[in-house]
């Protein structure tokens, strides 16, 4: 389960767009199986890139679909999320 939330804030701490991020989606796969996590991770992609809304109980990540308006932006956004995915798969291949 993913457990590291202060940590993942202190290693993307560059951009606000980026430690907004990092905390929403901190409190959303806490304590969730890799699984979900990774499921989450192709949801919110989809969802920033304009391409769907998050349903309950991820809605509150639908603050930064705006962000597909921007595509420098979107970059930051989803950072983390790309990170935490590669993190989830490796972890899955060990």
């Amino acid at each position: 389960m993913v457990q590291k939330r202060k940590k993942l804030r202190k290693f993307f701490s560059k951009c606000i767009w980026e430690v907004v991020t990092v905390d929403l989606m901190a409190g959303a796969v806490k304590g969730k199986y890799a699984s979900e996590a990774l499921l989450m991770v192709e949801n919110f992609r989809e969802m920033v890139i304009g391409e769907t809304t998050l349903k309950p109980p991820l809605e509150k990540l639908n603050i930064m679909q705006s962000v597909a308006q921007f595509p420098m932006r979107v970059k930051c956004v989803t950072l983390a999320w790309h990170t935490l995915n590669s993190a989830l798969v490796v972890d899955k291949e060990m």
